[in-house]
């Protein structure tokens, strides 16, 4: 046997050792692998929201929208983009889509305050009135106290509540709780709005706050500068009248088409402080 190089002998312990190191180097590896791959899918997904953006100011709905819905491709956790194509989807008259968008963007958190606004201002419009005071009580707890919507937002809940009194008892119970994406669980009867609840109604049933009451299908004319002008002469109207809500209504429309326009922006400022005084 001389001659021969004695083969070193070690524990197994150490060849366990050993691929342990190897394993947890390799799944580090694809740990960083797919950190870098989600981060590149967020900036892909942020840059598709920018350019989504800059289509809605230059008033390009339909390619924005386009825009807005690869960005969630990338990223479904993007929560802002949710409500953006939820708008759109509001101002194309499409309700039942934008409701899902909302309600989506809150199941991803239930403190992202816009959607609430949102979904308050779509169930007005139909008339579902235990929906919209639940999503108006809970935006009023979110904001600051001399936040526009959220004085906006403790408004309505005092109206409805004095409109529909018990609709806002068996709320306050819980006994409509808020909708869940992909399925409601508040279904109205087949009577009227009138006859559901017509023998809770004690006060004259207060003009409905809706940002989008006048919009449908047409996309094409939402963003022309002539409806734009509309929207502020309409704002100013209203402001001169003391409607401030329905001021701000119309002023918000014309500020999501034109943000730069320095008219609307001292508009809205006034219609706020005439809000909170």
């Amino acid at each position: 046997m001389l001659g021969k190089e004695k083969k070193a002998i070690y524990p197994k312990r150490y060849y366990r050792a050993i691929i342990s190191v190897i394993a947890l180097f390799f799944f580090s590896v694809s740990c960083l692998a797919q950190s870098l791959s989600q981060q590149a899918r967020q900036i892909q997904a942020q840059t598709y929201y920018q350019e989504g953006k800059r289509l809605v100011h230059s008033g390009n709905i339909e390619e924005a929208l386009g825009y807005f819905q690869k960005a969630l491709l990338f990223d479904p956790t993007f929560i802002p983009l949710y409500n953006e194509i939820g708008i759109i989807y509001t101002l194309k008259g499409w309700p039942e889509r934008a409701k899902e968008m909302y309600l989506q963007a809150i199941t991803l958190d239930p403190n992202y305050a816009p959607a609430y606004a949102n979904l308050a201002l779509l169930y007005e419009e139909e008339e579902n009135i235990p929906q919209a005071l639940q999503c108006w009580k809970i935006r009023a707890s979110l904001g600051q106290a001399d936040d526009v919507w959220t004085k906006v937002a403790r408004q309505r809940v005092q109206e409805l509540a004095e409109a529909y009194p018990g609709v806002y008892e068996k709320v306050l119970a819980g006994q409509y709780p808020l909708e869940k994406p992909g399925g409601l669980s508040w279904q109205p009867s087949q009577t009227s709005p009138e006859e559901n609840y017509s023998s809770e109604v004690k006060f004259v049933r207060p003009e409905k706050v809706t940002l989008f009451a006048d919009e449908k299908n047409s996309s094409s004319s939402l963003s022309s500068p002539s409806s734009v002008i509309d929207y502020i002469a309409r704002a100013k109207a209203y402001y001169e009248q003391g409607k401030y809500v329905e001021a701000l209504r119309e002023a918000t429309i014309a500020e999501y088409f034109d943000p730069t326009n320095r008219e609307i922006v001292v508009l809205i400022q006034q219609i706020r402080e005439a809000i909170l005084e």
